[in-house]
């Protein structure tokens, strides 16, 4: 059998659902709509740990965080575009190891080969794929 739970609070559901797995507590659903929250557990669920991970959740400092990480992306591939334009009607033979790298990456943007924490994503996904833009 199962508990059903509902709490009223803004939330992030997607990150709230990480954090009842990383406290260990592995719940059946976890849904919502605005700031309602029903959370579905197994009967034998430590409720009292389900609170906890509930009081600790803080959307605010995730969407602070989201936005923190989208400008330093937004700032990297800002100064990566700029590098490669500066690669723009020279010959091969004299682009600087920048703007090789920097072209690299571009063609690795459009290959979707790079995550969104700025990574490099596993061959698998991308290596054999079609070409994304």
């Amino acid at each position: 059998m199962s508990k059903t739970l509902h709490y009223t609070r803004s939330n992030r559901l997607d990150a709230l659902q990480d954090q009842l797995w990383a406290a260990g507590i592995r719940p059946e659903r976890v849904t919502g709509l605005g700031d309602s929250i029903t959370i579905v557990v197994p009967d034998g669920a430590d409720v009292a740990a389900v609170q906890a991970v509930l009081d600790a959740h803080n959307p605010a400092a995730l969407d602070a965080a989201t936005a923190q990480q989208a400008q330093q992306q937004a700032t990297s591939r800002a100064a990566i575009l700029a590098t490669a334009q500066g690669a723009v009607g020279k010959p091969l033979a004299s682009l600087t190891a920048a703007e090789r790298a920097a072209l690299a990456t571009v063609l690795l943007w459009r290959l979707g080969a790079i995550t969104a924490q700025g990574t490099v994503a596993p061959l698998a996904s991308w290596a054999d794929g079609p070409v994304r833009g």
